[in-house]
């Protein structure tokens, strides 16, 4: 709960430097997910705190979040297979395809350059009379 108000504060630049903040407060995330997978409830915590991540790295663009998100999919996913599919390999396997796959997503969205809003001229400068050309 402590990461994630870090990580808010951070994104809203009330605690700096962002560079750091961000991925600390993402790794603080995770560990504690990652401890609370004891119980039933903190499996399905650390699931949605790696989707998270994912959708917080790809959102943000910050590559950092998606490659905590990636390690956080190495233990969270087999470990939640294990469990819940217990003796079935092809299970697992099946995950960890699907979670390298989203990891490819993940990385190529992060990677895409961001769209101009429409309405916005293309260099971002105006007339000699104040208006958008064109």
């Amino acid at each position: 709960m402590f990461a994630l108000a870090w990580g808010i504060a951070v994104s809203r630049s009330r605690l700096v430097p962002a560079s750091v903040g961000t991925p600390l407060s993402g790794a603080g995330a995770l560990a504690g997910a990652i401890i609370a997978m004891d119980h039933s409830a903190g499996v399905l915590l650390a699931i949605t705190t790696v989707a998270g991540l994912f959708a917080c790295g790809v959102w943000m663009y910050q590559v950092p979040l998606i490659g905590i998100g990636a390690v956080g999919t190495l233990y969270v996913v087999p470990d939640a297979a294990a469990r819940y599919l217990p003796g079935s390999v092809a299970a697992a396997l099946a995950v960890a395809v699907v979670g390298l796959m989203l990891l490819g997503a993940a990385l190529w969205l992060a990677r895409q350059p961001t769209k101009e809003p429409a309405g916005h001229a293309a260099n971002g400068h105006r007339g000699p009379d104040g208006r958008q050309p064109g």
